[in-house]
Parts: structure tokens; C-alpha cells; sequence
């Protein structure tokens, strides 16, 4: 085979790959074959071309192409193709509905039912046509009064349940019990807080004296070592005895407080974890808005957007003031074709008085 001929046939071949990738990105591909409708509309608000036509939510086809109809330029034809392999009957009514809060569009066929051959549209054939707005779209057959009392009712009753509960006289005192809790958990908190400052204040303070009496003591050990002997051998002779009384009953509570009071304070090392780390994530939400990250650190952070509003208010400030100089550059009025007055400014005008102090 010659050059020439491979050359031009590589070249069909990348033509016909462009027209087909061209095409299937539009939404239609020329693979599969079929039908052609059409509909038309009074106002397709912006609908796209290669916008998807559903059935029942599932994409049959896309929309091919939008025109205004040469006949009274106040009407869209929408051309749609849809695959064969779907018979659709002539009483199929075209709705332009929303599909996204952000404006997407679509067409969705709304079939009344199976189609006979004698009763299916054919290709190139007009169908009917709907459209639905985007909250009918987004609600369906619900109503704006319908959704409104659903949610009231559910709010009502929440605040009925909650109204029941602190109206309850039961209730009323767990109620007050549970402010005076945390009343005087803040108390405590407070109270604790100032026992902790005195207590490193005077730590810090004793410490050096508490040095010089653990050297004192010390030297009265040394001198007294005799005298310590006999106070251990008396505290065996103690033990002895202590182990025939009924002591064990009495360390048993005193290790039953001691649990108490250890779960206590693990309450209040959690409680403090807590509000630790609530200040660490305040923290980074401030950090992040003083940087610029986030919706409102865009707002509080882009100086072009007061640049803006700075420009557009000066420039507002000089139409005004050139309208009010100049009214016959924007109005010109005439009665009975009388020829209008030369407007003159008045020598005491203070806007052509700033105008000329600014200029």
C-alpha cells in the first residue's frame, strides 16, 4: 500500500473519531441509533444543549438542539433525541423541570402508559409540553403549605414536650437541683482555683524555711538514734496487738473513701480536658478567620472587595453629581415641541461648589 493512501486514510479516520467525540460529548452518540422529537416552549430558561431527557429519573436520550421558532420569535423549539430502544406514545408530555438547587435543567418525558403501534410517536413528531419550577420540582406534589405545617407541627410538638417536662412538678425540682449542681460545681471551681494559687504561693514561699528544718531534724535524729530504737521496738509490740482487734472493718471504709474520692477528682480531670480542648478549637477558628481561610476569613480578610465598594461608591458619587449638574445629558423633555431652556447653575449650588473645590 502506498504513503499517500495510509496517509489519507489515517486522516478519514482521525475525522471521523473528531466528529464522534464531538458529538458524544454533546450527548448524542452516533453509534446507536435513534428518535428525533420535538417541543416546544414559550420560555426554556436557559436549558443546555446535551441537557439529559429522563424517563422515571433513568437518561434516555439528551437534547440535541434550541431554536426560536422563525414564525413569531416568542416561542423555543427543543429538538431531543431518544434512544429507539424506547417507544414512547404520542400523549407523552415533554416537562422542563430543575434538577439541582443550582440550576440545573432537564427534560423529563411523562409517559401515560404503554404505547400500541398505532399510538406511538414517531420521529420528527411534536410532543406536549409542561414546565415545573424548581421548588414543585424539588417538592412534587407537596405544597409550600403542606411542607410549612409538616415542619410547624414538628417544632409544636417539640416545644409541647419540652413545656410538659419543666411544667411538671416532678420535674420541677430535679430541675432546680440541677442548676444548684452546676451553680455550685462553678463555686467549687472558683473556690478551688484560689486554694491552688495560695497553695504554690506559699510552697514557694516555705520552701527555703523548710529546707533549714529538714537539716535540723536530721542532726536531732542523730543525736537520738537510742530513743528511736525504743519507739520502734514499742510500735512492734503495738502491731501485735492491733492485729487482734477489729481493724480490718475500719481500713476496709477508709479504702472505700479513698475511691470515692479518687473518682471524684478523675470526674474533674475530664471536666478540665474538656474545656481545654473547647479553648484549643476556639482557638483555631480564630487563627483561621486572622489568616484568611474560610468564608467569613474571606470576608473579614480581601481588601479588593472594600476596594471595590470604595470605587463603586465614588463613582456613584460623581453620577449624581453630574446628573444634578447636567440633567440634560440623561433627560431631555419637550412640551408641545417647545424648545427647552439652556440649564443654568445657580451661582449658590453646593454640589457644582464641591465639584469645583474637589476639582
Amino acid at each position: 500500500m502506498k504513503r499517500e493512501v495510509k496517509i489519507g486514510i489515517l486522516a478519514l479516520v482521525a475525522i471521523l473519531g473528531s466528529v464522534w467525540g464531538y458529538s458524544f460529548l454533546k450527548g448524542k452518540n452516533l453509534l446507536t441509533s435513534s428518535y428525533t422529537f420535538y417541543a416546544k416552549f414559550e420560555n426554556i430558561d436557559q436549558l443546555p444543549v446535551s441537557a439529559p431527557v429522563l424517563i422515571s429519573g433513568v437518561q434516555v436520550g439528551a437534547v440535541n438542539r434550541t431554536d426560536l421558532d422563525p414564525v413569531d420569535m416568542q416561542t423555543v423549539i427543543v429538538e431531543m433525541d431518544v434512544e429507539k430502544k424506547f417507544d414512547i406514545s404520542k400523549n407523552t408530555v415533554a416537562t422542563l423541570i430543575s434538577t439541582g438547587l443550582m440550576g440545573q435543567k432537564a427534560i423529563e418525558l411523562r409517559i401515560p402508559g404503554p404505547c400500541s403501534r398505532a399510538n406511538c410517536a414517531k420521529s420528527g413528531d411534536y410532543l406536549q409540553t409542561e414546565v415545573i419550577g424548581l421548588m414543585k420540582s424539588v417538592l412534587g406534589d407537596n405544597t409550600l403549605d403542606d411542607v410549612f405545617s409538616g415542619v410547624g407541627a414538628s417544632i409544636g410538638g417539640a416545644f409541647d414536650t419540652i413545656n410538659q417536662r419543666l411544667s411538671d412538678p416532678e420535674n420541677d425540682g430535679r430541675i432546680s437541683a440541677i442548676f444548684a449542681n452546676i451553680d455550685e460545681l462553678t463555686n467549687s471551681l472558683i473556690q478551688t482555683s484560689k486554694n491552688l494559687n495560695n497553695l504554690i504561693y506559699n510552697t514557694n514561699k516555705n520552701l527555703s524555711s523548710l529546707a533549714n528544718s529538714m537539716d535540723a531534724v536530721v542532726a536531732n535524729l542523730e543525736k537520738n538514734n537510742e530513743a528511736i530504737d525504743a519507739i520502734i521496738n514499742n510500735a512492734a509490740g503495738v502491731t501485735g496487738q492491733l492485729n487482734d482487734s477489729n481493724l480490718k472493718g475500719t481500713v476496709s471504709g477508709l479504702n472505700e473513701t479513698l475511691s470515692s474520692a479518687d473518682l471524684a477528682l478523675q470526674t474533674f480531670d475530664e471536666t478540665l480536658k474538656e474545656l481545654d480542648e473547647t479553648l484549643v478549637n476556639f482557638r483555631n477558628i480564630s487563627s483561621d478567620i486572622q489568616s484568611g481561610k474560610g468564608s467569613m476569613g474571606k470576608l473579614m480578610k480581601d481588601e479588593a472587595l472594600y476596594d471595590n465598594l470604595n470605587r463603586m461608591s465614588y463613582n456613584l458619587d460623581l453620577l449624581l453629581q453630574d446628573f444634578r449638574l447636567n440633567p440634560k445629558r440623561y433627560v431631555n423633555v419637550s412640551v408641545f415641541g417647545k424648545k427647552q431652556k439652556k440649564y443654568e447653575v445657580p451661582e449658590d449650588d453646593p454640589a457644582f461648589n464641591e465639584s469645583s473645590e474637589n476639582e
